[in-house]
């Protein structure tokens, strides 16, 4: 959880916090993925602006080409209406990513549905067990 510095208090968010984790993933020999967590971006002042930064930043962090990772060797599934969830199969093990960020601060995203949104992670877990044939 990168965020748990902050002790879940809203501050500022510059643009540079998100800049600085990415550039320390950057140094990563493999494709990197982030999941997010309770702190990501809703324990900004600006949650739109700070949503927007981890977007541009880490939430398909992974598919960055100008990092020369090699190749994973499988296909990435991405759940349509909310991308930070994620699966793929790597060496017969079943890597599933989902998003649980906090309820927020009555800000309008999906993940203020809190219950929607677990129901939606509850449903990507199915999904992404079923797909790869894992029981």
């Amino acid at each position: 959880e990168d965020w748990e510095w902050r002790g879940g208090q809203p501050r500022p968010c510059p643009e540079y916090l998100f800049e600085d984790v990415a550039t320390i993933f950057e140094m990563s020999h493999v494709p990197t993925f982030f999941s997010m967590g309770d702190n990501a971006w809703l324990d900004c002042e600006d949650v739109d602006e700070a949503y927007k930064f981890w977007e541009k930043h880490l939430l398909t962090f992974d598919e960055r080409k100008d990092l020369g990772w090699p190749e994973l060797g499988t296909t990435v599934s991405r759940n349509e209406d909310h991308i930070e969830m994620y699966s793929f199969v790597l060496k017969d093990v079943l890597v599933i990513g989902q998003g649980l960020p906090g309820e927020g601060r009555g800000v309008d995203h999906a993940w203020t549905l809190w219950n929607v949104y677990l129901d939606e992670n509850a449903r990507w877990l199915e999904k992404s067990f079923a797909e790869n044939e894992f029981k």
